[in-house]
């Protein structure tokens, strides 16, 4: 499980980066391109989306852990 885990977050970081870069290139004007500010955004930016991901995955169990619960409880009270 938790190698698992760890293999999706390299794969979500690098995803991430490619994403960031290429937004990066796209938003930034030229005349604000310096380097401290490209390395910032491409280091925070990828991790701060991983948070991000990470909470809709969790909530996205969650929910399907709601509704399998919900429905296991409703079986058993029917008596199927």
């Amino acid at each position: 499980m938790l190698l698992g885990m760890c293999l999706v977050t390299c794969v979500f970081l690098v995803v991430n980066r490619m994403i960031v870069a290429w937004l990066y290139t796209i938003l930034v004007p030229p005349s604000l391109d310096e380097v401290k500010l490209q390395t910032f955004l491409l280091f925070v930016g990828p991790v701060a989306l991983i948070f991000v991901e990470w909470w809709i995955i969790d909530f996205i169990v969650d929910r399907i852990g709601r509704l399998t619960r919900s429905a296991h409880a409703s079986r058993r009270q029917t008596g199927r």
